[in-house]
Order: structure tokens, then sequence, then C-alpha cells
């Protein structure tokens, strides 16, 4: 199980998907489109940074390849501790797909979510941009 506080934290759509995966257990699909760009990469590897920081999480590179990258994490976060692996791997110049498996220590619960990913293009268009 998620922290609140960890979900509080995600974007909206990310925190969909968490809390469907978490309550159809997997049976849950969806398909949403991000603009992804330099910044938002930075924003989220800061991001990921400060709830590591705050979580004491710890990170093992196990595989970190081309095509391919396979991380171990640890984290505690009060009483609560979890443990699992993120795996990301390039399937070829337009798709990725990934995984993640997090368990919580004493049979507490924990997660698993797959994903791809497709390039659509350069322009995001009005994808993930903020509005006024």
């Amino acid at each position: 199980m998620v922290p609140p506080e960890v979900l509080a934290k995600l974007p909206p759509e990310q925190r969909a998907k968490m809390e469907a995966a978490m309550q159809g257990r997997g049976g849950t699909r969806t398909t949403t489109k991000h603009c992804v760009t330099k910044e938002t990469v930075n924003e989220a590897l800061a991001s990921a940074n400060t709830n590591s920081a705050r979580q004491n999480c710890t990170r093992t590179f196990v595989t970190s390849t081309g095509t391919k990258q396979v991380i171990h994490m640890e984290c505690t976060s009060g009483n609560m501790k979890t443990s699992g692996d993120i795996q990301v791997e390039v399937i070829d110049r337009e798709n990725t797909k990934g995984s993640m498996v997090m368990n919580s220590a004493g049979g507490r619960g924990g997660m698993k979510m797959e994903w791809t990913t497709k390039w659509l293009g350069a322009d995001c268009g009005d994808v993930g941009q903020k509005k006024n």
C-alpha cells in the first residue's frame, strides 16, 4: 500500500492510475498522453530525490545499459518498509515498456504496475500544457 502522503504528491493522472491499480489489482487499463520535456524530466527526478530522502529510500542500479535499466529500491517511512524493483526497457526508437513491483514488509500489501509508451511526435500541442 502506498502511503497517502506519497499519493498526494503525484500528478493527478499518475495518482488516478496508481489508485486504480491498487483497487483493481491490475484489472484496470488506462491510456493517457503526457508531454515529456527536459524540464518535466528534471522536475520528476528532483521530486523523486526529495521523496526518496523524506522516506529514507535507497536505490541500487541492478542493470543499466543503453536499452534497459533495472533499479532495486528499499524505502522506510515511519514504521512502514517497502522494497521492490523498477524496470524500463527500450523496445525500439518509438516504444518502451516498464514495470514496477513493490512489496511492504510484514505482508501488508504491495503493488504491481506495468506500462508501455509510444513516441507520438516532437510537438506536444496542448498536451500537458498548464491552462490559466
